[in-house]
């Protein structure tokens, strides 16, 4: 006789089995179990653990069987052992999982197995131990049939996909389906009906493929399958995106007629898309067919700043694939920052007429230091340097000691920047509204915090006329929700004309102030565009609010596949690739071919990020010389700024030619480096003018991105320093390490930190420390930045004799 105890236990277990199975699938996320990741295997898992709850569930009733002689009708009695019992007990499982006997001929079998006597809890329990064990002996065959559903349509989508992209030249995998996976599609459906995305415009013919992976969604399935029904090839597969990368490398010349491929990973979970795109990097990698793959590109959105080092440090050469790092939450202030540049509250300057402008006041007000926040103060850090301006940022936050204290941490040389002994960022702590705030815009009086490099500490100063009365004003307002933010803009908004009325600083009539507020929802993004047109007089009103932040704006095909700052850094990084020191032989018109410039160019992550910045830089460029990017004749007249009076040479780009070809490094001697240096300030004053400016972004652009300077000292303090640096860098990268000065030119670490230095001498003395000429660098995408802008420096093969 089998205890009660027995019968209660394996009613319990058998239950929690079902209910956990049955929890695995309607609940599609990842899940851990006993801390594994049950992700693609789930549905094995699901039916595991079914399995194993049938098994305790029948285990009393074959025990009894196996044990006693006197059942009635049922099962027979078998061997009275343990062997047996096992054996008839995986009999009673599979039996469940079949058509052949009634249901009720088990529930009777097990009802009178059941020794609780006919008391009421005994008839209820034995009611309850029927109803289990005909859930199971529904639940197991529905799920060896769900189970071998998706084994054949795993397959049938393999073959469905191929069949697509036989027909296709241009495939888009989305690695998840999620809200920003529709909005991508709708929007690339939407430039397909529209005729901007076909073969007309040298698009093809595009397939959609959607990897429904673990995060499944019926309703979005349906929503995606009518929105792409009729205008675009599409498929749904239950394959994770690396699975349909080797589907996809297996075809037979596939690079012949599917020559691009792109894959999206833009969840909301950005740890997610670098776990999954490092897995599908991997599988790319392991069988990589150069010949016959099609070029293969990641686009992953990222939150973390420092996963472009993790990506340099896993990735393998492959000339097939290329990646693409996003973070939605810089390229959303570069975007604003494109529309409304921080020149735009600025008086016109042309430093190829003038080259000491009249000094300019720029304040950035950023309310609110979240992500946001902060990283509109780390863009404006570096993109303010512009000629005859004086940066002065503000970032007003409740919390501000705090985010101070963790932000001087990870950006020391930033925050502890100084000028004239007034720091260039400073934090107010204080609401926003407030009687504070209102003070700052005021002019007033308020106490600021500021990183104290020296000392390692935060200090604080009650600092007047914070906001001085010649202040050019860019605000950014990314405090909270929406509806918060586009409020205290239009507070912001009217404060600043107060200060106008009061003090008749700043001249608004001349100037009017740039409010950029933080706001997602369509809804109030469609009020406030409403609002702006009302309160705007005339047609070439100057608009005072830059509303940023629409998730329909940023997940778009212009976006994120199809990126036109993405095509510039790759243009401006062709410049460094063609004109490196070893062989400066480049004329200003010389051009590298595209699949050239790429491979160049997916060489660092790191040098991408600094060539996007670059790239957003270059309209303060032409600002900086009295031009707009926009006019038809901007390559000539940039030109003629940088020969000024000379006009000799203009078609052929006399200076650009003359200095990359010349050789700098005519001296042997310090001295005669810097005579060469004096000679070229001379001949060439506003490429070497502008050439400082751009190394002064260069340089605020690293401070931002955390970097430090490696040391200081005599030259051959220096020199030491910078072959310990190289052999640090020979280590990391896994090379040999060249002993020696070839060792130290080498150094990717080693540049980097040679060119740090503000100090023009300094920067020449290391320059000649290392046998280069460290100014060039800028000069270089000075003179081709018009170039760069028009796209003219990287071609396709079929285009370079022409």
């Amino acid at each position: 006789m089998i205890s009660p105890i027995c019968w209660f236990a394996a009613f319990l277990v058998a239950l929690v089995a079902l209910c956990y199975s049955i929890h695995l699938e309607r609940h599609n996320y990842q899940h851990k179990l006993f801390g594994f990741e049950i992700n693609s295997n789930r549905r094995i898992v699901a039916f595991g653990i079914l399995a194993l709850g049938a098994f305790c569930l029948f285990a009393p009733v074959t025990w009894a069987q196996c044990f006693s002689s006197d059942l009635g009708e049922g099962w027979e009695p078998g061997a009275f052992n343990f062997i047996s019992w096992v054996i008839t007990n995986f009999f009673a499982v599979g039996w469940t999982t079949t058509i052949q006997t009634g249901l009720t001929d088990v529930t009777s079998t097990v009802y009178s197995a059941i020794p609780l006597g006919g008391s009421i809890a005994g008839q209820v329990f034995n009611l309850l131990y029927s109803l289990l064990t005909l859930a199971y002996i529904i639940a197991l065959p529905v799920e060896i049939g769900l189970f071998a559903f998706n084994a054949i349509a795993t397959r049938l989508s393999g073959s469905v996909i191929k069949r697509h992209l036989k027909y296709a030249d241009h495939a888009i995998i989305f690695e998840s389906v999620d809200a920003n996976t529709e909005l991508l599609a709708r929007d690339i459906v939407n430039n397909i009906k529209d005729g901007t995305l076909n073969n007309a415009n040298g698009n093809g013919d595009i397939a959609l493929i959607f990897c429904l992976g673990s995060d499944e969604d019926s309703e979005r399935q349906r929503v995606l399958r009518n929105l792409c029904q009729g205008y675009v090839r599409y498929v749904f597969t239950d394959s994770e995106a690396a699975n349909v990368l080797t589907t996809i490398t297996s075809l037979r010349d596939a690079a012949k007629h599917l020559p691009a491929v792109d894959v999206v990973a833009t969840s909301e979970e950005t740890e997610h898309n670098v776990s999954a795109t490092i897995d599908m990097l991997e599988a790319t990698h392991k069988d990589p067919q150069a010949g016959c793959a099609p070029k293969i590109t990641f686009h992953c959105t990222h939150k973390n700043p420092d996963d472009a080092q993790i990506f340099d440090a896993i990735k393998v050469d492959n000339e097939s694939t290329c990646l693409h790092l996003l973070s939605r939450v810089q390229d959303e202030i570069y975007d604003v920052l494109e529309e409304a540049p921080l020149y735009s509250v600025l008086e016109p300057i042309d430093i190829s007429v003038d080259p000491n402008p009249k000094p300019q006041n720029l304040t950035v007000l950023v309310f609110g230091a979240g992500d946001f926040g902060m990283q509109a103060t780390r863009t404006s850090f570096w993109m303010g340097r512009m000629p005859g301006v004086r940066l002065n940022i503000v970032v007003v936050d409740p919390n501000a000691r705090t985010i101070l204290e963790r932000e001087a941490a990870r950006y020391p040389e930033m925050f502890g920047e100084s000028c004239n002994g007034m720091p260039t960022i400073r934090f107010v702590e204080a609401e926003a509204p407030s009687v504070t705030t209102d003070r700052l815009i005021a002019g007033g009086t308020v106490t600021t915090l500021h990183y104290d490099a020296q000392n390692k500490c935060v200090s604080s100063k009650a600092d007047s006329a914070l906001i001085t009365d010649d202040a050019r004003l860019y605000a950014f307002v990314t405090m909270g929700d929406c509806g918060q933010n586009l409020s205290y803009s239009l507070m912001l908004q009217r404060q600043i004309f107060n200060r106008f009325i009061d003090q008749g600083s700043p001249d608004y009539t001349k100037q009017q102030p740039v409010i950029c507020p933080h706001i997602e929802s369509e809804e109030i993004l469609g009020a406030l565009k409403s609002l702006d047109k009302t309160q705007t007089t005339g047609k070439d009103a100057a608009k005072i609010m830059h509303p940023f932040g629409a998730r329909k704006a940023f997940y778009t095909y212009s976006n994120i596949i199809n990126d036109e700052r993405e095509r510039l850094a790759v243009q401006l990084n062709a410049v460094y690739c063609m004109c490196n020191y070893d062989n400066a032989t480049v004329s200003y018109d010389a051009s590298m071919t595209d699949d050239k410039a790429r491979s160049g160019y997916n060489n660092s992550e790191w040098d991408k990020c600094s060539s996007r910045a670059a790239a957003a830089y270059l309209p303060s460029r032409f600002w900086s010389v009295g031009l707009s990017e926009t006019i038809d004749t901007l390559e000539t007249d940039y030109l003629a700024k940088l020969e000024g009076e000379r006009n000799e040479g203009l078609n052929n780009g006399h200076l650009v030619r003359q200095y990359l070809i010349e050789d700098k490094l005519a001296g042997k001697t310090s001295e005669a480096f810097a005579n060469n240096e004096a000679n070229y300030r001379r001949r060439i004053k506003t490429i070497c003018l502008l050439g400082d400016i751009e190394h002064d972004r260069w340089l605020a652009y690293c401070q931002a991105t955390g970097m430090t300077e490696l040391g200081h000292g005599t030259i051959e303090q220096e020199r030491e320093q910078r072959m310990r640096a190289a052999a640090v860098d020979a280590f990391l990268s896994g090379k040999v390490n060249k002993s020696g000065a070839e060792g130290v030119r080498k150094s990717d670490i080693l540049m980097r930190h040679a060119y740090m230095t503000p100090d023009n001498d300094v920067l020449g003395a290391r320059g000649f420390l290392l046998g280069k000429d460290v100014y060039a660098y800028d000069r270089i995408i000075v003179a081709l930045s018009a170039r760069i802008a028009k796209g003219n420096v990287v071609k396709p093969k079929k285009d370079m004799d022409k």
